[in-house]
């Protein structure tokens, strides 16, 4: 009976049931229409084998109530950021997805210059070098062994590719490396393509943050593209912690091994995040569930192995999900707290806030306090930025314990170099960075709004310092003197004459550290499990993007390292801000609330 022919087993191919197959062989050409069908079929199938390049079948599911498709929504993604991490459970065929893009990328764009990056050699050979070489196309494979001056295809199952490299008739060129390689090996190679933005990297699994940084920054000469695919089966790494950030999911999937409860904050019960918009500027990060993978038996595999495991490892194996189990100091601080410039209040009262550091650089930052009832607080500058700097502080690859100090809350970056600044430099250089140029339209709405007016600066209401360095005593020129009386006399040059004008510096608070940093978090807070309402719930306390310093700070701060910190700087400046009791002022009702020393 013909309904009894053998199908091929095709997970994204539907085979129609017994009824539907009755159906079709009931109409006047049924038997004509099934047997079209079925040599369709079984010929999709087998082209997919033999030539994947042109013929792949990629997953396609129903899960949650809808069609996912990891594939395809991976590349809608990829097409809009620069810098993409495919985190995806056990077997979840995101290094497929990989190898296959960047396979496409080599042969569709002549003179492209790819790095693949692996852990060991060995997993380089088994995975990456394997994939690509199945992903090529036929043609390709045909060259293998074949000498030429115009391509390299050698390659070999137990060896993968000779000398770590396939170089393609077109000019384009895939290295294959690890990451106990030495990144300046590549230090002379551009990646990418020279006119088309397309993936220049593939970094699989346990990237290091060296690497990652290294790519970051390699990638931007063409604007290339970075993919990062990882299970993270061992939890957070540093380079995870560094890219992800505080991340803001767009979109969730139901999570069926993490029923109920609340799993992330920023995610309905039940669900997992399956988008997200990483801390990482330009970047995206998208979750491959095991369960959306319908090649192989890979989902009951894992749910069997899972059965007996702990939240974290159900998080890891099955979704690709991280959980940072170290306790941040702030931890309310998410995606929520971190605006664009743009959506910055048109009005409110500016404060300058300044931590000194000695003959580093000194932490600066600007904060605007609207007139809302409560006020909310918005950072809107930071001081060095990092966009111009570097990090202020920087993830640590020491292993941090509990006995030790050093590490917890990252290691110096190049932003603290000091620059040899003292109170005329800092003078000049708060009033340069206030100063709005009459022909540049400002993104910041505030200062849009002054440039319009024909206004020169922002309006500073008051600025503080941190309470003991401003009151301590150091030597200069003039003699003995603390940093207040620095910023409140006028510099003169050598023949008198005022250079830079007085400035004013107020105490910042000096209560109690641990009191400072719960009135942050009470202002970081919202019910992340109920809707957004600006008004009924929404956090009083928010940090422009572009202050990456202090988004770094907050992300990431413990408070273990005690005063050794790197990020304790940009925290303090936050505390004096909170602890400060700052308060919107009329303009006709701005003055100085405490006095001042004359001088």
């Amino acid at each position: 009976m013909a309904t009894d022919i053998q199908w091929t087993p095709c997970p994204v191919l539907p085979v129609p049931s017994r009824a539907e197959q009755l159906a079709i062989l009931a109409k006047p050409d049924g038997p004509q229409e099934l047997a079209r069908y079925y040599t369709a079929r079984e010929e999709a199938i087998k082209r997919a084998k033999t030539d994947p390049y042109n013929y792949g079948l990629e997953p396609v599911v129903t899960y949650g109530g809808r069609e996912v498709r990891t594939w395809s929504e991976a590349d809608k993604l990829l097409a809009q950021c620069q810098y993409l991490a495919v985190f995806g459970g056990n077997r979840a065929g995101k290094s497929e997805w990989a190898g296959d893009r960047a396979v496409h990328v080599l042969v569709e764009l002549p003179f492209t210059n790819l790095i693949c990056l692996a852990d060991t050699q060995q997993q380089s050979i088994l995975t990456q070098q394997e994939i690509v070489w199945r992903c090529l196309p036929k043609w390709v494979r045909e060259l293998n062994g074949k000498e030429s001056r115009e391509f390299k295809v050698s390659y070999s199952v137990a060896n993968g590719f000779a000398d770590g490299v396939l170089v393609l008739p077109n000019g384009s060129r895939a290295f294959f490396a690890t990451y106990n390689q030495d990144p300046g090996r590549f230090e002379g190679v551009e990646f990418g393509h020279k006119e088309t933005k397309a993936i220049g990297a593939w970094a699989d699994e346990n990237m290091p943050l060296a690497w990652m940084e290294m790519l970051l920054r390699r990638l931007t000469y063409r604007d290339a593209k970075l993919v990062w695919t990882f299970t993270p089966v061992k939890g957070i790494t540093p380079a995870i912690k560094q890219f992800l950030g505080a991340a803001r999911t767009l979109e969730s999937m139901p999570a069926e091994l993490l029923p109920g409860r609340v799993n992330v904050p920023d995610c309905p019960p039940g669900h997992m995040p399956f988008i997200q918009e990483p801390a990482t500027p330009r970047a995206r990060a998208i979750y491959f569930f095991t369960a959306c993978n319908p090649f192989g038996d890979y989902y009951r595999q894992v749910r069997a192995n899972l059965s007996n495991k702990t939240t974290e490892m159900i998080e890891r194996a099955a979704y690709g999900y991280a959980r940072d189990t170290v306790a941040r100091a702030f931890p309310n601080f998410g995606a929520g707290n971190i605006v664009k410039p743009a959506q910055l209040p048109v009005k409110g009262s500016n404060y300058q806030i300044i931590d000194p550091a000695g003959t580093r650089n000194w932490a600066l930052v600007w904060v605007r306090v609207t007139p809302d009832h409560p006020p909310c607080l918005y950072f809107y500058r930071d001081w060095p930025p990092a966009q111009q700097f570097g990090e202020w502080a920087v993830p640590t690859e020491r292993q941090v314990s509990d006995d030790s100090k050093k590490g917890w809350d990252g290691e110096p970056g190049p932003a603290q170099t000091g620059l040899g600044y003292g109170a005329l430099q800092y003078k000049r250089l708060s009033r340069a960075l206030e100063r709005i140029p009459a022909e540049v339209p400002q993104v910041d709405p505030y200062r849009e709004a002054l440039r319009r007016k024909g206004e020169e600066s922002e309006e500073i209401v008051e600025r503080y310092i941190d309470p003991r360095a401003g009151r301590s005593e150091h030597t200069a020129e003039e003699g003995g003197t603390c940093q207040i009386d620095q910023f409140a006399r006028a510099q003169k040059d050598a023949k008198g004459e005022i250079i830079e004008l007085p400035m004013t510096l107020l105490l910042g608070s000096a209560g109690e550290i641990e009191e400072g940093y719960g009135q942050i978090n009470e202002l970081l807070y919202w019910n992340k499990e109920q809707p957004f309402d600006p008004v009924m719930n929404a956090p009083r306390l928010y940090v422009s993007e572009d202050c990456q310093q202090l988004v770094w700070a907050l992300s990431n701060y413990t408070g273990r390292a005690g005063a050794t910190g790197a990020a304790k700087d940009f925290v303090d400046v936050v505390r004096y801000a909170v602890m400060g009791d700052l308060t919107y002022r009329e303009p006709e009702r701005r003055e100085t609330r405490y006095q001042q020393p004359a001088y």
